[in-house]
């Protein structure tokens, strides 16, 4: 009631059943955002009020265009972010999963290997929404090096879990070359299939 006096609770009985199996959160772990910089002691204490509310799943992103490399202190850092975010989801029963963009890359990434972004060509009419670091893979060095990239991060991550894995092509991202064009139904599933089998070796 109004003006406190306690908890009471109402004369509800029965059971409550979730419509669908599947009731995930996102967390968008970039651009020192809440998810990005908040204490993780309040990222837990969030996670399990996701998980009282009905939750049962949490993606991350390593949102690779912030850094020169997995190597840099400030990756290794979000790493192990993500790391200790996604184990405290687990441990209170959440399912988990990691999401990777089809040709994300770098800062820094080869310029020569870049993907193509302007617009008005290849049945585009507006530039694509990139950091114009992203790779071709129809180049076959930016296939390799995108290939080498997602197997780091794999890598960083192969010891925990995971229920998902979701390799998307947006909302950056994409090449506008004639050979990628267009990317959703062609440069992405050319990258996206190696992808989904190394994400199924790890």
């Amino acid at each position: 009631p109004a003006g406190g006096g306690g908890f009471h609770p109402g004369a509800w009985r029965g059971i409550s059943t979730p419509a669908r199996p599947v009731r995930g959160m996102y967390f968008a772990t970039h651009f020192r955002n809440f998810y990005h910089r908040a204490p993780l002691a309040e990222i837990e204490q969030y996670l399990e009020d996701l998980a009282l509310w009905g939750y049962n799943a949490l993606t991350v992103w390593f949102d690779m265009h912030h850094y020169r490399s997995i190597h840099d202190e400030e990756a290794q850092a979000m790493l192990s972010r993500l790391r200790a975010i996604l184990t405290a989801a687990h441990k209170i029963g959440l399912q988990i999963g990691l999401l990777v963009l089809g040709n994300e890359a770098y800062d820094g990434s080869p310029v020569e290997l870049r993907a193509e972004w302007k617009g008005g060509q290849n049945g585009y009419f507006r530039d694509l929404p990139m950091y114009q670091v992203e790779l071709c893979p129809n180049k076959p060095e930016g296939y390799n090096l995108l290939l080498r990239w997602r197997q780091e991060v794999f890598e960083a991550f192969a010891d925990l879990p995971f229920s998902y894995i979701w390799v998307w092509p947006y909302d950056q991202g994409g090449c506008g070359c004639a050979a990628c064009a267009p990317w959703g139904g062609n440069g992405f599933l050319k990258i996206a299939r190696p992808v989904v089998h190394m994400a199924r070796e790890f």
